[in-house]
Order: structure tokens, then sequence, then C-alpha cells
């Protein structure tokens, strides 16, 4: 039975341990780069422009189920996304597109590195 419980321990920790590696952002990267659902994230505060939307906002317009744990997944993603420079914080929950000169805009990579 210690055995058991050890095992579910040591999983349950690797499973909080995972977390989704989130690239800085750069001039030459585009959106797509972004791990699991941040794409679609990163899109839909772009789509509600440099003024900015709110988190539970940005959580109804994914459409996810209506639950703590995913509004929360929301609220720490776009975290994560300001973080790393792909969003703006504009004030508490409130998170914004950067307003970026034309050439510094996310476009995709051309050959090479």
């Amino acid at each position: 039975m210690r055995e058991r419980a050890g095992q579910e321990s040591a999983e349950t920790v690797a499973g909080r341990a995972e977390q989704a590696t989130v690239p800085k952002w750069r001039p030459d990267v585009e959106v797509s780069v972004l791990p699991r659902d941040y794409p679609k994230i990163a899109e839909t505060v772009r789509a509600a422009g440099t003024e900015g939307v709110r988190a539970i906002e940005v959580h109804r317009r994914l459409d996810w189920p209506d639950n703590d744990g995913s509004r929360q997944s929301v609220r720490n993603r776009l975290q994560r996304l300001a973080q790393k420079g792909w969003l703006r914080l504009v004030s508490r929950g409130v998170y914004a597109w950067p307003a970026r000169p034309r050439s510094e805009e996310c476009r995709p990579r051309r050959g090479g590195p």
C-alpha cells in the first residue's frame, strides 16, 4: 500500500511540474510557435485591440467551460504571455496586444535561423 501511495504522489508532483515553455517574444516569430492553447489566447487578446480586455472576457470569448479551474488557467496563461512580452498588462486582470512598430509585428519566419 505504501508503494502505491508513493507512486501516486510522484505522478501528481510530475503532473504539476509539467508546464508549457513559452518563448520570449521576438519580432521574427509568429504566435503559432506558442504551445497548446496559447495561440488562441494571444489571438483573442490581439482581436480585442490595444485598449485591453479583462481576463474573464478572454475566457468567455474562448468559450471554455465555465468553472474556476478553467478561468484560472486562462489567467495564468495570460500572465505568462505578459511576462514573456507577448502581451501587455494594462492593469490588474486587463491585458492588451502591445502597440509595436509595424516592423516588429509578429510574422512568420523566413528561411534560416
